[in-house]
């Protein structure tokens, strides 16, 4: 199921702005129809990393823009509140765009193109503030109108709940087995406000990088021992930007990084929905559990034999791909 925000427009018979900005004050007219935005929170809540609840969904702050029929600006307000009271000078029609939890300053826009070319970078998100994007085009604004304006997110999520083992082989039964690190790789940062496609700037790329890892894409540093009887079933959750999969675009992989004894071992998924190949933004795709029965890779980018590992990947949640148990 498709999650996403209603960003609801009411004209108000009786409404005042206040203007903070030198654009504020530009951008809206003392005459004019006055337009009350207001924001419809969502409900899609996760886990990311190892330990507490996170509200993805969580809005911080919005930025409106409203363009007329030549794409130049009519009139734009930024709020940290769930609504907005501000004048546009004609009814219509209009181009309406939404940003959500963008901090950088975007005041000096003046034409629909000059905001259409910005980007969008994943440093510049947290968990509890991911950049979301909407718009609607040639609205047209009167008394008796209410406009939505839909926004989704950016990046998608990648989450895996569970890793057992279940050696086939036992030579390999007896041995030490711990995951040490659980991350994202090949992992693109970059999408343009246009379309919200990947403008691609990766990170992680082919293995772990060291001032990479960040607490988006990556769990390191872990020491969970795992035994047929004693699974991980804490849940891990990363986010990351569209990778579409080009000829020159490496799969987006999430890797479970292990050590049995003192050789690493690595277990990479490649994250995509089976019908395109495609990872999107606003969709999750959930790992509910792999199970390890044999050696891994010596790299984290080369997938092992499918004989050792049992996986599936749904999408769900706000756009769910599941990805099917893994057993390696």
């Amino acid at each position: 199921m498709k999650k996403i925000y209603l960003l609801t427009l009411m004209p108000a018979l009786m409404c005042q702005a206040s203007c903070t900005t030198a654009l504020d004050t530009q951008a809206q007219p003392d005459q004019g129809t006055a337009v009350t935005f207001s924001i419809v929170d969502g409900d899609a809540y996760s886990v990311t990393k190892a330990t507490g609840t996170i509200n993805d969904a969580a809005v911080s702050n919005v930025q409106f823009f409203v363009f007329n029929a030549d794409h130049t600006l009519n009139a734009y307000k930024k709020t940290t509140a769930s609504s907005a009271t501000f004048r546009v000078s004609n009814t219509g029609p209009l181009n309406c765009y939404a940003l959500v939890n963008i901090d950088d300053n975007l005041s000096s826009i003046y034409t629909e193109s000059d905001l259409l070319a910005k980007k969008s970078l994943l440093d510049s998100n947290q968990a509890t503030k991911l950049h979301m994007f909407g718009s609607r085009a040639s609205a047209n604004i009167s008394a008796l109108t209410e406009l939505s304006i839909p926004v989704t997110r950016f990046a998608a999520k990648v989450s895996i709940d569970a890793v057992e083992v279940d050696f086939a082989s036992s030579a390999l039964q007896s041995r030490s087995f711990k995951i040490t690190g659980i991350y994202l790789i090949n992992a693109n940062s970059q999408c343009t406000f246009q379309d919200m496609a990947p403008d691609y700037r990766w990170k992680n790329r082919q293995k772990l990088v060291s001032g990479e890892c960040t607490a988006l894409l990556a769990d390191t540093g872990l020491n969970i021992s795992l035994t047929p009887t004693t699974p991980m079933n804490t849940p891990h959750t990363f986010y990351c930007y569209p990778n579409h999969n080009t000829s020159d675009a490496p799969f987006t992989r999430l890797v479970v990084e292990t050590m049995l004894d003192d050789t690493k071992y690595y277990y990479p998924v490649n994250i995509y929905a089976d019908s395109n190949k495609k990872l999107e933004s606003n969709k999750h795709y959930h790992i509910s559990k792999m199970t390890i029965t044999g050696l891994g890779s010596s790299n984290p980018d080369v997938i092992p034999s499918l004989k050792n590992v049992k996986y599936s990947v749904e999408v769900k949640g706000w756009d769910v791909i599941n990805l099917n148990d893994i057993n390696y």
